[in-house]
């Protein structure tokens, strides 16, 4: 009654959308061998791949005696199945009831105690799930706010935000301010846009905040700020998953030469992830996965496999090298990427002001 009918639309798609992408990903491997069973024994019906596969769909996967037939062929598929839906009913059942439960709390720290108005859309961010399938859902209202869902305490992300704005108080620019509600074993979080500068002074005064942040991360042995972990939000470089605060320092008692590289590597302020550095080096050759750099189109030196011929009786999987996606980590002037390398200086200008 609280949340109104058009919320529970809203989360009712997202929870079908999600619920039907964990299925696929769960039974595609198994459903393309025994569809490939059925063609090479000539039990498709059709005149070509395309009409083979949704003969497939039609009189195998509609009818139960099949699927049923499956699960007793393949008893880990169906637990793992039932292990989805599962899951996948709980959390979004959770979500919706933490919704109602602090609708007044979110109208108040999000939207000056303002009602909120209706729930228009709901995400699952893609982010890594845990604890059962928990994962974090960006939610957008009526009222043009987007907040944070996440299944977990938000004390560490409380105490690395305060600790981040007594640093700035002793620098000549302040960290980005956002609202975070913590609630104990979950939490709410604004949504942090990705925004392009104006100016190049914009670009300097990020890069500025860039060093301080390189001087926070150092400070408490943070690591694995990686693309996927930092918003380039104008002028402000902002964290977005707190995980990996306050790392514990490794034992030094190595012998390999290589060992201790990566000793002196996590002592310093490339531990963290923030400043430029090469993950999955072959042969003299890796990618940038670092918080502050990294572009559209570089290419994964590691082999994955990757879907081909969907929709097809001839689905199977090849292996080829992934290349990297637009992200929203790397900053940039009217959409041109600025480099790190070009303001060198503001960077140690600013981890100098905090240090």
């Amino acid at each position: 009654k609280t949340i109104g009918n058009r919320n529970i639309v809203a989360l009712e798609e997202c929870f079908l959308k999600n619920l039907s992408e964990k299925i696929v990903r769960v039974s595609v491997s198994t459903l393309m061998f025994e569809m490939y069973l059925l063609k090479e024994n000539g039990d498709l019906l059709g005149k070509n791949a395309k009409e083979e596969y949704e003969d497939y769909c039609r009189r195998y996967l509609s009818d139960m005696r099949y699927v049923k037939s499956l699960f007793e062929i393949y008893p880990c598929l169906e637990r793992m199945l039932m292990e989805v839906v599962e899951n996948a009913s709980n959390n979004y059942s959770l979500l919706l009831e933490r919704l109602i439960a602090d609708n007044n709390l979110i109208a108040e720290k999000f939207n000056s105690g303002k009602e909120m108005g209706e729930v228009e859309k709901v995400e699952s961010s893609g982010s890594d799930s845990h604890k059962k399938g928990n994962s974090v859902f960006v939610i957008s209202w009526s009222n043009g706010k987007k907040i944070v869902y996440k299944p977990h305490s938000l004390k560490t992300e409380t105490a690395f935000r305060n600790f981040q704005d007594y640093i700035s108080r002793h620098c000549k620019l302040k960290a980005k301010e956002f609202t975070i509600l913590n609630r104990g074993t979950y939490g709410w979080e604004e949504f942090i846009e990705y925004q392009t500068c104006k100016s190049k002074d914009e670009v300097k005064k990020y890069y500025y905040r860039v060093g301080m942040l390189i001087f926070c991360t150092y400070l408490l042995n943070v690591n694995d700020i990686h693309t996927e972990n930092l918003i380039a939000s104008g002028e402000y470089p902002v964290i977005i998953d707190s995980e990996t605060i306050m790392g514990n320092k490794r034992g030094k008692n190595k012998k390999r030469a290589i060992e201790k590289v990566y000793d002196q590597i996590n002592e310093s302020v490339l531990n963290s992830g923030i400043l430029p550095l090469y993950k999955y080096a072959q042969n003299g050759k890796g990618i940038d996965m670092s918080a502050t750099n990294g572009k559209e189109g570089d290419v994964y030196p590691i082999l994955v496999p990757i879907l081909q011929d969907v929709g097809l009786s001839t689905m199977h999987y090849e292996y080829q090298y992934p290349i990297r996606k637009k992200g929203n980590n790397c900053v940039s002037l009217n959409g041109k990427m600025m480099k790190p390398g070009w303001y060198v200086h503001s960077i140690c200008e600013g981890f100098g002001d905090a240090y």
